[in-house]
């Protein structure tokens, strides 16, 4: 991930971090037997839909 910070361009891959989030409650939820609050899965559709519009917005 910093190798590819540094060669391409931050919008590009900034979003692919970002689904470290998506991953980790799905790991959650399957491994551990997590629960997420509707606030909190409310938030990360906030980040998921922030970066993707961020990403179409910068491809313009």
């Amino acid at each position: 991930m910093t190798k590819a910070l540094q060669v391409s361009e931050t919008n590009k891959v900034a979003p692919l971090k970002f689904m470290e989030v998506i991953f980790t409650i799905i790991i959650g939820l399957v491994w551990f037997g997590d629960i997420y609050t509707s606030l909190g899965l409310f938030g990360v559709l906030i980040i998921i839909l922030a970066l993707t519009l961020n990403t179409l917005v910068k491809k313009n």
